[in-house]
């Protein structure tokens, strides 16, 4: 189940269209997806703290907090990048109901396979594939 949990305080960049990237997607016919935005999903990839939280949220859920102690990462930088992995559908993420006080948004890898596709003559790709559900 994936919701929206509202703005960041920060806004985020625009990310460039496919006009100016050159980078295409595409829906895989095996059932995995293509993602919206390839330049956004190849610039989390590269970046070392959005890896870090995908192999935190590899094998159980994780909220914020959890991947702020878990990375060592500062709390504005896991949100943001969370944010923007469960843009891109690198993330799921859920609400862990509790009986008393907040409910808290929990967040799980939403893929076992990454592809990247360069083919002579044609854009570059990215393909999603499920490996997780609440």
């Amino acid at each position: 189940m994936r919701e929206h949990s509202g703005s960041s305080a920060q806004p985020a960049d625009p990310a460039p269209d496919s006009s100016t990237t050159g980078l295409t997607d595409e829906r895989d016919p095996a059932g995995g997806t293509g993602v919206g935005d390839p330049t956004t999903t190849l610039s989390l990839l590269a970046d070392q703290n959005a890896r870090s939280i995908l192999a935190a949220t590899a094998s159980s859920p994780r909220t914020v907090p959890d991947l702020v102690t878990d990375c060592d990462i500062p709390a504005a930088t896991a949100y943001r990048k969370v944010e923007a992995l469960v843009e891109v559908g690198l993330l799921d993420e859920q609400i862990r109901i509790r009986p008393h006080g907040r409910n808290a948004n929990e967040y799980l890898l939403a893929t076992d396979t990454i592809e990247i596709q360069l083919r002579d003559g044609d854009t570059p790709t990215v393909h999603l594939s499920t490996a997780n559900s609440f």
